[in-house]
């Protein structure tokens, strides 16, 4: 068995699970994807259901701080903010690029998966 494979069906279990939650009351799923690019949209999504106004100056720092590289207008030092390293996503470097990744063999086994 190839490594991404058991990979791929734990991804796939786990939306499986996810699905069970979706629009269950008390409940919201967001994607990480979301949050970096349609970050307002999502954010506003948070905060309604938490309860919460979604202000100016929330709506401000979002859009400064969540970016392809926040570390950069982060106003601390860079040893306080390595763990927002974690929120760097360049939309034209990660989401899609398994396809330049994995040949159209692989890409069919995966799809294949249950």
């Amino acid at each position: 068995c190839k490594p991404y494979l058991a990979a791929v069906k734990q991804y796939k279990d786990f939306l499986s699970w996810r699905k069970k939650f979706e629009g269950l009351p008390n409940h919201l799923i967001i994607n990480f994807e979301d949050l970096i690019l349609r970050k307002e949209e999502t954010f506003k999504k948070v905060f309604d259901f938490l309860g919460f106004e979604f202000e100016q100056h929330v709506k401000d720092f979002i859009n400064k701080y969540i970016s392809d590289d926040p570390v950069k207008t982060y106003p601390r030092k860079p040893i306080e903010t390595w763990p927002y390293r974690a929120f760097s996503v360049s939309p034209n470097k990660k989401i899609g690029s398994h396809k330049n990744i994995l040949t159209g063999k692989e890409i069919n086994e995966v799809n294949l998966l249950k």
